[in-house]
């Protein structure tokens, strides 16, 4: 992941949110998806609380049914780019 990439600033992201290392959830990225609240151990208030910070740091808007289909890391980043697109 390139430095300053949507996938890093997610994770920086994250870092904050639910103090997950980044280095160790990059390397658990590279062999599979991780889902924010099964994997990473986010719960319903660190989940509004991502997807704000999100919000603000990609000046995106996510609607609640996104936020609640994509909940794993690499939907989340989807997502994002496909938002960073339309604008």
């Amino acid at each position: 992941m390139e430095k300053g990439s949507v996938e890093e600033k997610v994770l920086a992201i994250l870092h904050d949110q639910v103090f997950v290392d980044v280095d160790e959830t990059r390397e658990k990225l590279e062999k599979k998806d991780l889902d924010i609240n099964d994997d990473l151990g986010a719960d319903s208030l660190d989940a509004v609380e991502i997807i704000l910070k999100i919000e603000d740091e990609f000046g995106i808007h996510i609607e609640d049914d996104e936020a609640e289909k994509n909940t794993s890391f690499r939907s989340i980043v989807t997502l994002i780019k496909g938002k960073l697109k339309e604008l």
